[in-house]
């Protein structure tokens, strides 16, 4: 358990995160897919493996933390806005129906996705870093 503890916190602060931001991302033509990226981007850089068949598992269980979380982060915060501002109800089976979900899901894939990105950004890196030092310091001297 402990050492999926990085894993789940960056998990949970970053479905805390896109609940506060997306209040200012329009809910059009898919923008937030950059933040459901980044969260598994940064669950793949918490993770001190160094072997990739080591993250993997760690990843599904961020990411699925993050899916299921962040839509029920969501649906809690429409049923606040619904009944305290509107004075309506809205229906707790609305957080159980398929719609609800298959978004949850597509958003569980959608940072397992950019967790796999940042795997593979992390091997390049391990593989060829001592390179890229060389060339930042090369390019630094004419900034």
């Amino acid at each position: 358990m402990m050492k999926f503890r990085p894993v789940i916190l960056i998990s949970i602060f970053s479905a805390i995160t896109f609940l506060s931001v997306s209040f200012w991302v329009p809910a059009t033509d898919w923008t937030f897919l950059p933040f459901l990226l980044l969260a598994g981007f940064f669950m793949a850089l918490v993770q001190k493996e160094t072997v990739a068949y080591d993250f993997m598992d760690k990843l599904l269980a961020g990411s699925l933390l993050f899916g299921f979380l962040l839509m029920a982060l969501i649906f809690l915060r429409m049923y606040a806005m619904s009944h305290l501002v509107y004075n309506s109800a809205l229906p707790f089976s609305f957080l159980w129906s398929r719609d609800t979900l298959a978004i949850a899901a597509v958003f569980s894939f959608v940072s397992f996705l950019g967790g796999l990105a940042g795997v593979v950004l992390k091997g390049f890196y391990a593989l060829y870093g001592d390179r890229i030092g060389k060339i930042i310091i090369f390019f630094k001297r004419f900034f």
